[in-house]
């Protein structure tokens, strides 16, 4: 049967909290990549994606009543840091994972990008690229990187 660890990029692309906005859009472009994992110092805090940017960038968070709390869009389209824009606490897999699993969090609940944690460690990240590298592989497991070389 088929594991997370069988999809999985072993590299992944991590950013800081701190990294600007502006940064990280270039940083996701120089790497070819759709997301990035966001880590404070060892410990993974966070996760942000090309959809939260563009996102932003299209103005597309709608205001809700101005006496309330922001919603958490809204604050993602007044970020000028990573911190703002990421998705904190991410959902995150075993290397043991099955498959299945890993496919209802990416279809049904929409992930793009699943850390994945070993004894509180990051050891690797699923993503739609990781697993067509994998059907291209016969099904062998992947290995390498999250992004492409520059």
């Amino acid at each position: 049967m088929k594991r997370a660890e069988d999809v999985m990029y072993e590299t992944p692309l991590t950013v800081g909290s701190q990294l600007t906005v502006r940064a990280l859009a270039q940083t996701l472009l120089d790497h070819g990549s759709d997301g990035a994992l966001v880590i404070d110092g060892t410990e993974l805090v966070g996760v942000v994606t090309a959809t939260d940017i563009a996102m932003r960038e299209l103005d597309l968070a709608f205001t809700s009543d101005p006496d309330a709390e922001p919603t958490n869009e809204e604050r993602k389209h007044d970020a000028e840091f990573v911190e703002g824009l990421m998705t904190p606490n991410p959902v995150t897999v075993a290397p043991d994972t099955p498959m299945h699993e890993v496919a209802r969090l990416m279809t049904q609940e929409r992930y793009s990008i699943l850390p994945v944690v070993q004894d509180g460690a990051l050891v690797g990240v699923i993503t739609r690229r990781s697993v067509i590298a994998a059907a291209a592989a016969g099904g062998r497991p992947v290995r390498g990187q999250f992004f492409k070389d520059g």
